[in-house]
C-alpha cells in the first residue's frame, strides 16, 4: 500500500513538474511562413478604371440601340445619344 502510495504520488509530482509545450509560443504575429503571411498588396478584380467604364456605357448604348430595333423614335435618340457620347470623345 506505501508503494502504491509512494508511486502515485511520485507520477503526481512528475506530472505538475513538466511545463506544457505549445507549438504556438515559438510563433509571433511576424511569422517566417509564407502560409500566414499577408499579402504585400490586395488587388480588386472588380477595380475598372474611368476608361473602362466609358467603353462599357458605349458597349451598352450599341445593345439598346439594336434592341430598340422596331421603335424608330427611341432607336434614333439613342443613335444620337451613342454620337455625342463615344464618338465625340
Amino acid at each position: 500500500m506505501k508503494n502504491i502510495l509512494q508511486a502515485t504520488l511520485g507520477f503526481l509530482t512528475l506530472a505538475l513538474s513538466i511545463q506544457p509545450v505549445s507549438a504556438e509560443e515559438n510563433r509571433n504575429q511576424y511569422s517566417s511562413s509564407i502560409m500566414l503571411k499577408a499579402p504585400k498588396a490586395y488587388e480588386n478584380s472588380n477595380f475598372k478604371t474611368a476608361n473602362d467604364l466609358d467603353n462599357q456605357h458605349c458597349l451598352d448604348l450599341q445593345k439598346q440601340i439594336k434592341d430598340l430595333e422596331f421603335r424608330p423614335v427611341r432607336r434614333n435618340a439613342a443613335r444620337e445619344r451613342y454620337k455625342t457620347e463615344c464618338l465625340n470623345n
